[in-house]
């Protein structure tokens, strides 16, 4: 009722402006979740398995394979 407030005529010009306003919200969240999960579905096994190895040290790849080198 809040938009029938302002001052529109109908409940559907409220609710057709109430949809454009927040269409652009909806296509800026679905692009940002896209650009996050497509290229993490593309890492394979492996990829994930280092990842995971190296986050359980201090986070940094060179650091961890020195320590690979040097524990051999």
């Amino acid at each position: 009722m809040l938009k029938l407030d302002e001052g529109y005529d109908s409940a559907h010009t409220a609710s057709m402006d109430a949809c454009t306003r927040s269409q652009g919200a909806i296509i800026s969240i679905t692009l940002v979740m896209a650009a996050v999960f497509v290229p993490v579905s593309f890492i394979s096994r492996d990829q994930w398995y280092l990842l995971q190895r190296v986050q359980r040290h201090d986070g940094c790849l060179h650091h961890y394979l020195r320590r690979q080198c040097t524990d051999a």
